[in-house]
């Protein structure tokens, strides 16, 4: 069992599996995870075009799509691939970097920035429609973090697969007050 999996299931309400599960795009069972991971360290070629407009399909009804660089090197053969990719799949939007008061940071752990083996870039970047994250761009190799079980990398990754399942209901003003005491701000009575 992966150090993520065990977090989640320790630490949260989530069952995962076991171990990961190997979704292909083509697979009819796409449409019942909420979260899709893509990592590598080399450039790829775009998938053909119903793929791409499977995996459009996928992100506009609620996936979330995390595209790790596992080179942690911006610029590099697989983030232009992923910028690729994303540019193909989302065309009329960009990548941006998420703020760190963003409800991914607190979506389950109060975080206050990106994790990863490096830190080759100081912020994750999404791409976002509607105030809901469609894909996130890690830039800094979260998963071998992870493989490593880095403490800081592992509550990111848990925060991520709250966020894919729960979206932002941190945001609610009825978790405001909790987040403030924890964080030791002075709440309104």
């Amino acid at each position: 069992m992966s150090a993520l999996s065990v977090q989640l299931r320790s630490r949260t309400s989530v069952e995962p599996a076991a171990d990961a599960v190997i979704v292909r795009i083509t697979d009819p069972g796409l449409f019942h995870v909420p979260l899709l991971v893509l990592s590598g360290t080399r450039g790829f070629n775009l998938p053909p075009a119903a793929d791409l407009a499977r995996l459009r399909r996928f992100l506009t009804y609620g996936g979330l799509l995390l595209i790790d660089d596992g080179e942690a090197r911006p610029g590099g053969a697989f983030d232009r691939s992923a910028r690729a990719l994303v540019q193909a799949l989302l065309p009329a939007l960009a990548p941006t970097a998420i703020k760190s008061n963003h409800v991914l940071y607190k979506s389950f752990y109060l975080i206050d920035g990106p994790a990863g083996r490096s830190l080759a870039a100081p912020a994750l970047e999404a791409v976002e429609q509607d105030g809901r994250l469609l894909v996130l761009l890690s830039p800094n190799d979260l998963g071998s973090a992870l493989a490593g079980a880095d403490e800081r990398s592992l509550r990111l990754a848990v925060n991520v697969v709250l966020y894919a399942l729960c979206l932002d209901y941190k945001e609610d003003q009825v978790h405001v007050p909790f987040i403030l005491r924890r964080r030791r701000w002075r709440t309104e009575p």
